[in-house]
């Protein structure tokens, strides 16, 4: 079974995600509320793709996203944010989902 970790700030949020990811595909979901617990978690599970915002409370999306490219450079990323505000590194992700309103 294929797992994913969801890293977003609002736990309402992944919840959301995660109900979604369970009932539609049969996925696994790991949930991390900062970056530091989204670093934990993938040094220790087996990850197939990572779901993650820009804004994080202990550090930005993209020092996760630059960890990934030196540790786990083939592990897909989709970025789904509510932020307009896009960095360089951000935009390396797999797919980038902006807000649409």
């Amino acid at each position: 079974m294929d797992t994913v970790l969801i890293l977003h700030t609002h736990p309402i949020y992944r919840s959301g995600v995660k109900l979604l990811l369970l009932y539609e595909m049969d996925i696994n979901v790991l949930e991390a509320g900062s970056g530091q617990e989204a670093l934990d978690l993938l040094q220790k599970s087996a990850v197939d793709l990572v779901i993650i915002d820009s804004a994080l409370p202990d550090m930005n999306g993209s020092d996760v996203m630059q960890w990934l490219a030196t540790t786990r450079p083939d592990l897909p990323v989709l970025v789904l944010t509510s932020s307009t505000d896009i960095d360089k590194q951000m935009q390396r992700s797999d797919a980038i989902i902006p807000p649409t309103f």
